[in-house]
């Protein structure tokens, strides 16, 4: 989407609380520059907002696993389990890099998905 590609806040922030609205077993929506640093706010469910205080815009996230592969590899990255610092869910986290026109990276995409709700979906049929 290219309020994604903006690499604005004000634009990429609306789409991504879509995102995380239509797909309840998304956790945690953010994006950061290529620097590593995020630049949109906390995008998380209303629940869940108070747990994620400590992740600020503007933290340094460049040694994370999440930004480092897909910047090196240009493609999507996929965690092993892990349980969230923020929330105690099993997750896994899935992050892409953000290209330009040209297609250059300029950024990351990073979700943190709740592995519990999303096995529920599968085996109530939703997904």
């Amino acid at each position: 989407k290219d309020e994604i590609r903006s690499m604005e806040p004000v634009r990429q922030e609306p789409v991504l609380q879509q995102t995380l609205d239509a797909n309840p077993f998304i956790q945690f929506m953010y994006i950061t520059n290529l620097e590593g640093r995020k630049i949109t706010r906390n995008i998380t469910h209303i629940i869940d907002r108070a747990k994620y205080e400590s992740a600020h815009p503007d933290e340094d996230l460049s040694s994370r696993d999440w930004f480092i592969n897909p910047i090196k590899s240009g493609k999507v990255f996929v965690s092993d389990f892990y349980t969230s610092r923020f929330t105690g869910a099993l997750c896994i986290t899935v992050s892409v890099p953000i290209r330009n026109e040209e297609d250059e990276i300029q950024g990351v995409l990073g979700l943190d998905i709740r592995f519990k709700d999303l096995a529920k979906m599968e085996r109530d049929g939703e997904l």
